[in-house]
């Protein structure tokens, strides 16, 4: 049975009252945005390889759009909606919201326009702002995040560092090569890599019809139960960190394979084996896909040294990409009394789903066809802006429905 495009739901709020609750819930803003900084860092392909329009070189500008942008906006909209919500302390407010994402949108329209070292400065501050602002929210708090959200929170001030080194080496500081690389994984890899283990390990569960072993009883003492599972989160995350630092200082095989490794121990830690995973249903197989990508991303990576940024791109558009979707829709239709449309096959999320799969292939095919290098990454830069408008035309005018989710 298909899910119908149409559910009864909660009416669209007028604009002004809309701008209160996107205030206290930011994925309402920041989950659009995401969307078109998403389209926006792979159109500079296109631009470029087809009338010569660019103000920055694209294998510049791609990355740090799509990771600070697209990426970026997501786990900023996530994590600063169900934190506070979590914490059951007041939501972050209209300034608060509104400065993230003028800072996000800033930061990435001087990615654009080639002020990388500027754009970068500004993404790591917005995140340090970010982090600052949820743990001024702490001592209020009547209960404890799950444990998992630790790595996601580790992700964010990894990036932050990142970001922070690499707009020091834009902006003329020379730094170690092994310092330098370090930087770029924390900000390309880092941001992606531990938001989605974090979350994923408290939300994919109820994908398919579990209970999260990171939904624990409430308290604001944690217990020993959330302790341990918050030493395992922390643990992970800085193996993680050590996989980065070991790829940096010369480790192209080793760091790899620690971290994919790393990865799948965490999951398999987090996720109960049940029959249930075979669940069908959009959501569920979206998920499915897009872990089998990612890892396979990761570790198709350490392999393939001549290939390796198309290897990685099975985690970032096939993986990261595909989750983000998956659970932005999520939110987006939960959040709007409309979460029945996901329960079985939802048409926009699945023809995404085969739209970013097609890009991956494409983007995949540019480093083994180098005499069809231009003409494929501008078809898969195609297939994913595709994709984002083929989710965003039924899902993101939710954003403007009230919440009907406790």
């Amino acid at each position: 049975m298909n899910a119908g495009p149409e559910s009864a739901g909660t009416r669209p709020l007028p604009w002004k009252e809309w701008i209160g609750l996107a205030a206290e819930e930011p994925f309402r803003i920041l989950f659009p945005l995401g969307i078109f900084l998403g389209a926006a860092g792979v159109a500079v392909w296109p631009l470029f390889l087809f009338w010569g329009v660019a103000w920055a070189p694209p294998p510049v500008s791609h990355p740090r759009i799509l990771i600070e942008g697209f990426v970026g906006s997501f786990v900023v909209g996530f994590l600063g909606t169900s934190i506070p919500r979590l914490l059951e302390v007041r939501p972050l407010r209209r300034w608060e919201t509104g400065a993230l994402a003028g800072v996000l949108l800033l930061a990435n329209a001087l990615h654009w326009f080639g002020r990388t070292g500027w754009g970068d400065g500004l993404f790591g501050g917005a995140l340090l702002f970010f982090l600052w602002r949820l743990a001024g929210r702490l001592p209020q708090r009547k209960d404890n995040p799950p444990p998992s959200f630790l790595l996601g929170l580790l992700g964010v001030a990894g990036a932050a560092a990142g970001a922070w080194l690499e707009s020091a080496a834009e902006m003329g500081l020379v730094l170690p090569p092994p310092l330098r690389n370090l930087g770029l994984l924390l900000l390309y890899q880092g941001l992606a890599l531990l938001p989605i283990l974090g979350v994923g390990a408290f939300i994919f569960p109820r994908f398919y019809g579990l209970e999260s072993r990171e939904s624990l009883p409430a308290a604001v003492v944690p217990t020993r139960a959330w302790l341990s599972r918050a030493l395992a989160a922390l643990c992970t995350g800085l193996v993680l960190f050590l996989s980065f630092l070991w790829e940096a200082t010369g480790g192209a095989l080793g760091g790899p394979l620690l971290r994919t490794g790393t990865a799948v121990a965490y999951l398999l830690f987090a996720i109960p084996i049940a029959p249930e995973l075979s669940a069908k249903g959009t959501v569920a197989g979206c998920t499915r896909w897009a872990l089998a990508l990612a890892v396979s991303g990761l570790l198709f990576s350490a392999f393939s040294p001549v290939s390796r940024t198309g290897a990685l791109h099975l985690f970032f558009l096939g993986g990261a990409g595909l989750l983000i979707l998956t659970v932005g829709a999520r939110v987006i239709l939960g959040f709007s009394g409309r979460g029945e449309l996901l329960a079985a096959r939802y048409w926009p999320l699945r023809q995404a789903k085969w739209w970013t799969i097609g890009a991956v292939v494409l983007r995949a095919a540019a480093d083994r066809l180098p005499f069809r290098r231009d003409l494929l990454l501008a078809g898969a830069a195609l297939l994913w802006i595709g994709a984002l408008l083929i989710w965003a035309w039924p899902v993101l005018p939710k954003v403007r429905c009230p919440d009907t989710e406790e």
